[in-house]
């Protein structure tokens, strides 16, 4: 236990030193802000270039849409910002060589592993969640209030912050196979933006965590059986790439 925690410490000021934590939180909150700004000025913005043309009819202006607005382009540029900000952790580690440490040491190496997702895990679902509530609460200020509550959003946020914790766990896996981060972090972007529409293609979506997203976007206060599931087969995913992640490293460092 000692040891573990003495790798969170680590993990904790690596992530702290490089930066890595304010980076992801500035994403997250900048987006909360910038989405509904962005759609309550975007007819205005038309407007200007187009005189005569009422777009406020075309587009929907409420506290739904920039919710929705914002898990979009947290979906699409927060995927991007995770897999940057992981790529090197696990390939850091074997240049550096800081891998023999547990070996010569007697500790158990999956806590190298399990150090790095329990500090990024944790900040990305405190993120998610701070991120959803923040745009939630200022789409409230700006179009008025469409939800009863704040269940919609916090449920967004829990998913959107599961579905993080998978990228940051699918980046991590990638990183001790590859060994390389650019390499890490293609590999990651290509599954994470071309299977879900390869999965709907071939009707495999209710597999993966994709399906948690079409959940969190629809903006209802409850958990439905489907998101039920796809959290259940998230959670499989991340035991899988734990896995697999603990093995590569356990058997490329004892090959050395």
């Amino acid at each position: 236990m000692n040891n573990f925690m003495a790798w969170i410490n680590k993990e904790w000021i690596e992530a702290t030193r490089t930066f890595r934590l304010v980076a992801l939180g500035s994403t997250f909150i900048a987006f909360a802000f910038l989405n509904p700004i962005l759609l309550k000025m975007l007819p205005a913005i038309l407007k200007s270039q187009s005189p005569g043309v009422d777009f406020s009819a075309i587009f929907e202006m409420s506290q739904r849409e920039a919710l929705r607005s914002y898990l979009d382009s947290l979906y699409e540029i927060g995927s991007f910002v995770v897999v940057l900000a992981l790529m090197g952790s696990i390939p850091n580690e074997f240049s550096k060589g800081t891998l023999v440490i547990p070996f010569t040491s007697g500790a158990k190496i999956r806590n190298v592993y399990l150090s790095k997702l329990v500090i990024n895990g944790t900040a990305l679902f405190a993120f998610s969640i701070a991120g959803a509530s923040i745009a939630n609460a200022y789409s409230a200020i700006l179009f008025g209030t469409d939800f009863a509550s704040f269940a919609p959003a916090l449920k967004a946020g829990f998913l959107y912050g599961l579905y993080f914790v998978f990228a940051a766990s699918l980046t991590l896996m990638a990183g001790s196979f590859l060994r390389k981060p650019s390499l890490a972090a293609v590999f990651t972007l290509l599954v994470l933006y071309i299977a879900p529409p390869v999965a709907g293609l071939f009707d495999l979506a209710v597999w993966f965590p994709f399906e948690m997203l079409d959940a969190a976007n629809d903006l209802t206060p409850f958990f439905s059986k489907s998101s039920c599931r796809s959290i259940l087969h998230t959670i499989a995913w991340l035991s899988t790439f734990s896995y697999l992640t603990v093995w590569k490293l356990e058997h490329m460092e004892k090959a050395r």
